[in-house]
């Protein structure tokens, strides 16, 4: 048994179009008003239809969005802790990023560190 932390609000609309006056109970109501006004779109030789405001999210999209959130954390935590390796003279740059081969996981975020720091 679950509680309801990542229930959806009951009675409020899953989204709203941020090109018309338009207001969807569901995912596939939004989905739908997209691809069909997307489609009048590339009829009248345009290739964008309206985009959606989702405002109350499906359980399973809120669930992802609650992983997502604690992935990043510990990949962040993880980034600061090995930059700290290299910044209190532990480890070299080039010996850390020589270790990540091992934990592909954490490889790219890794990388992704390296390069932003860098900008």
């Amino acid at each position: 048994m679950t509680n309801p932390r990542f229930d959806q609000v009951q009675g409020e609309p899953y989204g709203a179009c941020r090109d018309c006056d338009g207001v969807f109970s569901t995912k596939e109501e939004a989905h739908q008003h997209m691809s069909q006004t997307h489609e009048l779109a590339r009829q009248a030789g345009g290739n964008a239809g309206h985009s959606v405001s989702i405002r109350n999210p499906e359980r399973p999209e809120r669930i992802r969005r609650g992983i997502g959130s604690i992935v990043s954390d510990v990949m962040n935590d993880f980034c600061n802790q090995v930059d700290d390796l290299i910044n209190d003279g532990h480890v070299t740059e080039e010996e850390a990023t020589e270790a990540m081969r091992f934990y592909p996981d954490f490889q790219e975020a890794w990388e992704n560190w390296l390069a932003e720091s860098r900008s």
